[in-house]
């Protein structure tokens, strides 16, 4: 069975009531959120170009890309 893979999201204060999110897409992330909520513009993010298991932080969040089995 083929994992998927998910982004993960750890807000360092509350956004909306949460710190934590999981989106299946970049553009999933954007359509909830807006850059100034993340700390990166949506390209940023596609540049980084993550390989799962990697992560980058903002001055907001960090983000990490994972398999989900």
């Amino acid at each position: 069975m083929k994992s998927k893979t998910i982004y993960f999201i750890r807000f360092f204060e509350p956004v909306e009531g949460k710190t934590e999110y999981f989106f299946s897409t970049i553009s999933s992330i954007f359509n909830r959120f807006d850059s100034t909520v993340i700390g990166y513009a949506k390209q940023t993010i596609y540049q980084k170009s993550l390989s799962v298991g990697e992560s980058f932080g903002t001055k907001k969040c960090v983000i990490k890309k994972e398999n989900m089995n």
